[in-house]
């Protein structure tokens, strides 16, 4: 496998396992706390290894860094993290899954990146694996609780072509992931303030724990995702890097015993989205 690719995958697998660490933290905890304080730890994680080998700064690029960073970590991260307390963490996974394609038409549009038909394939094939995966659970799901994934979605993959566009300006991938990280600390604290929402922050050893841990995660997923953005195209990496809700399923089963249950549709769902991604990185 091509680095590219190797590199989304990591990050895909990142994500996934966020996803568990930040389910089991919200037991006792909650949505703001859980972006406020793995965002924070994610930022802190990257900004170390920067202060050794600062490069010159392009103001172009840090403005499109930052803004990528507070759609995807201040506000995008947010809304997911509100879903997963709505509707679980299998579907609100999927339908932030829906990613690829709306990352892939964005970036015809901005960017005029040339996409093949092997990348649209796969990321239909991804798209029609996590929405299988959608409607997989017994849990009945009703359809405007669909509207902050769906949101969340559409933010995310307007954050992936500001960050390629950023990258385009400047290839300084840690750069761009601090930058995008702080920013993201900095929207999410300033939202916290203008709502009055401070008090909400609250965190069990237990929970600060599983958040900090996401944050160190994230940020090894952050900073791949910057490398693979550098050299890919948006629609390769995205297809690549949202099929975690595959991951987020298969960890869900291994440690979140009886909340999440394999029937033959996550089977079904499964086997599209792992064709998608064999597509995408094979063709």
């Amino acid at each position: 496998m091509m680095l590219v690719e190797s590199l989304s995958l990591i990050t895909s697998i990142s994500n996934a396992v966020g996803a568990l660490l930040i389910s089991k933290g919200m037991r006792d905890s909650n949505a703001s706390s859980a972006c406020l304080i793995s965002t924070s730890v994610q930022a802190v994680a990257l900004l170390v290894p920067l202060m050794f080998s600062i490069p010159e700064l392009n103001w172009q690029a840090l403005v499109l860094f930052a803004l990528s960073g507070a759609f995807a970590l201040g506000i995008a991260r947010l809304l997911y993290f509100v879903a997963m307390e709505q509707i679980g963490v299998a579907v609100s996974s999927a339908i932030i899954g829906s990613n690829p394609l709306i990352s892939t038409m964005l970036a015809i549009v901005f960017l005029a990146e040339a996409v093949d038909t092997a990348t649209i394939v796969g990321a239909v094939l991804v798209v029609g694996g996590v929405f299988l995966l959608s409607g997989a659970g017994e849990r009945s799901v009703k359809a405007r609780s669909l509207f902050i994934p769906f949101l969340s979605a559409f933010l995310y993959s307007l954050a992936n072509v500001i960050r390629k566009a950023g990258l385009n300006v400047q290839s300084e991938p840690l750069l761009g992931a601090v930058a995008g990280a702080v920013a993201g600390v900095l929207c999410f604290s300033i939202y916290l303030v203008v709502a009055g929402k401070l008090g909400e922050i609250k965190a069990t050893k237990r929970s600060l724990g599983y958040f900090t841990a996401c944050g160190l995660v994230s940020a090894v997923g952050w900073f791949a995702l910057m490398m693979a953005m550098q050299t890919g195209t948006v629609a390769v990496v995205t297809t690549i890097v949202f099929s975690y809700p595959l991951f987020s399923l298969i960890l869900s089963w291994l440690f979140l015993k009886g909340e999440e249950k394999i029937t033959r549709r996550i089977v079904a769902g499964c086997v599209v989205i792992v064709a998608g991604v064999v597509i995408v990185s094979v063709f």
